[in-house]
């Protein structure tokens, strides 16, 4: 049998030459089965600048079939399409400077592309046709974007949201050791729930009894906002873009997932796993978060896991907040139109999407998104995550809710490295036991799924897609509380490898399978 990282290589080289060997046209889409149409959002008719929530970036999107490039000259395009009435609109704004949104070449976009929508039977965007704009400041940036809006070769634009992660955790600590902890590091995993049997934890004593359940041959990439890589309960990551470190978050993130199994600090859910981290800043010049997106995919393959660790504030909800305000009304990245775009590039060819849901306190139900999280309407692939509380899997007063959620972690006090409130031996021997928000829920699933994934790859030879993974998770989870506040259920593993019938029987200790 084929390695399936040789065999997907080899598909993709089969797909490239049949892409190179296609004549030079914009939106290559042609196909043997039609292709599911892709949803296109309704442009606003109205745009307001907000300063809180939006970055001074102007996101651009050509329609689809227009094949607008932006060659040394300024824009042209491949198909004919008329620019003169664009050309215009940027001249009244003073011809603001102008990039490619997704800087890999246009030749590797076209056949991921290609590629995806082969896999998938979806149609996707083309990513050659999305702008950045930058204008010289804010002022008539919203006119900007109407105007964009307001011509038929702008298929949306808008301001790109300003990025941040999901963790809800206390202040950390001081840098410098704790004179009263000295010595050799102490074991804290008896403390962490989340590896505990159902219902309080995952069950991940259930995959570690067996080859790969370790996570062993999958690959994880993380969109963080930085870590601690020299942390001594946590392995150097394979390749690691961006340099940009936070001691805490990414550490944190990686903690529940990759925490080794050496006897001290914590253990993760699937220490073996190969990690690949892309430090996103959100103080570059240009925080664009789709572009981080499709750069970190390139790096892995079909069934390996993408985490996004961020969430942005969405549109005004018109609601009160009742807690955790400083990230009421943020959505998930996928609210917005690149980074969904980005994503669903990403899951038609075959990665596994663990997004957080984000901590906003919103029902993503609510028409005022439009349809943007109604797998009827449109469908990213990303697995959404909530949070719940341990236990009783009731939502967290600040989690984001709704039909398109489709599992949860714990949202809070959950015992991981980095940050230093539990134990501080020094900058790089931080342990915490507050660590939550969906950031820390969107890592256990993604610990899950690593797992899960190794297990069936040693087993079988084979990745489980998407759709698999989350027919064993929500058919043998733990259900979410009685809250009409939809979150999905927490994940099982126990169940997830011996069955539905398995989760009626007495789970299994750590260390038994």
């Amino acid at each position: 049998m084929l390695n399936r990282r040789v065999l997907g290589g080899l598909i993709a080289l089969v797909i490239c030459l049949v892409v190179a060997s296609t004549p030079a046209v914009a939106n290559p889409t042609d196909s043997a089965v039609p292709l599911a149409p892709r949803w296109v959002r309704a442009k606003p008719l109205h745009t307001e600048w907000d300063p809180g929530r939006h970055l001074p970036l102007v996101v651009l999107k050509c329609a689809e079939g227009s094949g607008v490039r932006l060659r040394e000259s300024g824009l042209i395009s491949l198909t004919g399409t008329p620019l003169h009435d664009l050309d215009q609109v940027l001249a009244i704004h003073g011809q603001p400077p102008i990039r490619r949104l997704f800087s890999r070449p246009e030749e590797v976009l076209d056949s991921e592309r290609a590629s995806g929508q082969l896999m998938s039977g979806q149609s996707l965007a083309d990513l050659n046709l999305y702008f950045l704009l930058l204008p010289p400041g804010n002022e008539g940036s919203s006119q900007l974007v109407d105007d964009l809006n307001a011509l038929p070769v702008v298929e949306l634009a808008y301001f790109e949201p300003i990025p941040a992660h999901g963790a809800i955790h206390g202040d950390p600590s001081a840098t410098g050791p704790d004179p009263e902890k000295g010595g050799e590091t102490p074991d804290f995993s008896a403390l962490q729930l989340y590896l505990e049997p159902a219902p309080w934890g995952l069950a991940p004593a259930s995959a570690w009894a067996y080859a790969g359940g370790k996570g062993q041959g999958v690959r994880l990439g993380l969109l963080e906002r930085g870590l601690n890589p020299n942390h001594e309960d946590l392995t150097d990551p394979l390749s690691w873009s961006g340099d940009k470190v936070d001691l805490h978050h990414g550490t944190a993130v990686l903690g529940e997932i990759l925490g080794q199994h050496n006897g001290f600090g914590v253990s993760g859910i699937a220490p073996d796993t190969e990690l690949h981290v892309s430090i996103f800043d959100t103080e570059a010049p240009y925080p664009v978060v789709a572009d981080a997106l499709n750069l970190l995919g390139r790096k892995l393959d079909a069934g390996d896991v993408l985490l996004i660790e961020y969430h942005a504030q969405g549109p005004p909800s018109g609601e009160t907040c009742e807690c955790s305000c400083y990230s009421f009304e943020y959505l998930p990245l996928e609210y917005w139109q690149a980074n969904f775009d980005a994503i669903a590039t990403v899951t038609a060819n075959g990665v596994v999407c663990v997004e957080i849901a984000g901590n906003g306190s919103m029902d993503l139900d609510h028409p005022r998104y439009g349809g943007a999280f109604d797998r009827a309407v449109r469908d990213s692939g990303a697995i959404l995550v909530g949070a719940g509380l341990p236990g009783s899997g009731d939502p967290a007063c600040w989690t984001n809710h709704g039909r398109r959620i489709d599992l949860h972690g714990h949202s809070g006090s959950i015992v991981t490295a980095g940050y230093g409130l539990l134990y501080n031996g020094g900058p790089d021997a931080t342990y915490t036991d507050m660590f939550g928000g969906t950031s820390g829920a969107g890592a256990m699933v993604a610990g899950a799924v690593c797992a899960l994934q190794g297990w069936h790859l040693a087993r079988t030879g084979l990745m489980l897609s998407t759709a698999e993974i989350l027919q064993r998770f929500v058919s043998t989870g733990t259900p979410q509380g009685s809250s009409a506040r939809l979150i999905g259920p927490f994940p099982n593993l126990h169940g997830a490898i011996h069955g539905p019938e398995a989760v009626l029987k007495h789970a299994p200790s750590r260390g038994s399978p």
